[in-house]
């Protein structure tokens, strides 16, 4: 592992999907959102915690290090996957399309689903720190009419097991187990707030008219 320097290098979030800047946002963090050149494995061989975590690895070191200003120190890059799966183990992908979408939340109907979202610290293309969080959530008893309401109202067609909980998802759902509520949304803080710390780094609060 990488010794941590004495001060602190720029975040990079190697994602720029609106819930993860959001998150990042929310927390005050001083980051920049760069969009990752990889390309998400389904390797249903894996068990989805390590799906998780190596399409993470992928996307946080697919980030080229020269993009930091060499007279500075590299950047940090974080990155996130999440893999959703099913009471009885099948993976449901990000559904693409209505009709998927709807199929999906016919499938999930009074039953739990799990939800193992990662995040992955890595510097100058070393890994430094990662970890995955698991989340199950219960969805209540559901009909056709309640699940296509939905799907047109959220039209959650790029979200594992078609479901946006920071939209109106929450309106489906009857339980939720999870250590962070936005590890659901699709980044676990939490955990990325205490491999920071383990790391030795301390980000600053980014004010308000920084990050307008």
């Amino acid at each position: 592992m990488l010794k941590p320097p004495e001060n602190h290098p720029e975040l990079i979030l190697a994602s720029t999907s609106t819930a993860r800047v959001t998150i990042f946002r929310n927390l005050k963090l001083p980051f920049r959102p760069i969009a990752p050149q990889f390309a998400e494995s389904e390797d249903l061989s894996l068990d989805p915690a390590t799906r998780a975590l190596e399409n993470g690895r992928g996307k946080t070191l697919s980030i080229d290090a020269s993009i930091s200003n060499p007279c500075a120190l590299p950047p940090l890059v974080i990155g996130s996957d999440q893999v959703c799966t099913s009471a009885s183990g099948q993976t449901l992908h990000k559904p693409g399309k209505r009709d998927r979408a709807v199929d999906q939340l016919r499938q999930v109907s009074n039953q739990w689903v799990s939800f193992y979202t990662s995040v992955v610290v890595a510097q100058s293309s070393i890994v430094l720190s990662e970890s995955v969080v698991q989340s199950r959530v219960k969805f209540r008893s559901l009909n056709d009419a309640q699940i296509e309401r939905y799907v047109d109202a959220d039209q959650p067609y790029h979200s594992a097991g078609s479901l946006l909980l920071e939209g109106a998802g929450l309106r489906l759902i009857q339980q939720i187990d999870t250590p962070d509520i936005n590890a659901l949304y699709g980044f676990p803080a939490i955990k990325l707030l205490d491999l920071l710390d383990q790391l030795g780094f301390e980000p600053s609060y980014q004010t308000s008219s920084e990050l307008s």
